[in-house]
């Protein structure tokens, strides 16, 4: 049993050494940092455009084959393809579609805050000030990719750290030393 807990203490040491380390990178080389993630979301489509055509071939018999596995797997592949062929394209479009999402978000906040508002609830201007506050966001990051790159690379680093410290204090605190 001691040789379990000292088999798992020292991967969690060591999982969460590797996790602070590429934190610290994601902080210091923002730029490489989102270049990865562009190409492994471009690998993602790939194999996701592939996921979907096996079936759509493989089930050719069959009455039950979804007719979007085809559009699907086509429009993946395209796009995981062109997103690796084009990385530095694919860069900067991940902030610009971040900061399209975080619109959405503060849209519907907007419709929230006033439906909120008719329901008679008292802090509904809360709801109202947080799709504000989401709005700006949103615009700071397309009219700037470069802040919203920097903005995904340090929430990147940050998730990281945190992982990595975690799997440091797991490994304390769940398999002690003094327990070997």
């Amino acid at each position: 049993m001691a040789d379990y807990l000292r088999t798992m203490r020292w991967t969690l040491y060591t999982t969460g050494t590797i996790l602070i380390a590429l934190g610290v990178v994601s902080f210091l080389h923002p730029l490489a940092s989102l270049m990865s993630l562009a190409f492994f979301i471009g690998i993602g489509f790939v194999i996701t455009g592939v996921n979907h055509l096996i079936p759509w071939f493989s089930m050719r018999e069959s009455s039950i084959r979804p007719f979007w596995l085809l559009p699907q797997g086509i429009a993946d592949l395209l796009l995981g393809g062109v997103m690796l062929a084009r990385i530095g394209v694919t860069t900067l479009m991940i902030p610009v579609m971040l900061g399209f999402w975080v619109m959405l978000m503060a849209g519907l906040r907007f419709f929230t805050a006033f439906q909120i508002r008719r329901a008679g609830m008292k802090n509904w201007w809360m709801s109202l000030f947080s799709a504000a506050a989401l709005l700006v966001c949103a615009l700071v990051v397309i009219a700037s990719p470069v802040i919203g790159a920097l903005i995904i690379t340090g929430l990147i680093g940050f998730a990281f750290i945190c992982a990595g410290l975690l799997a440091i204090v797991e490994g304390r605190l769940i398999y002690p030393a003094a327990a070997s």
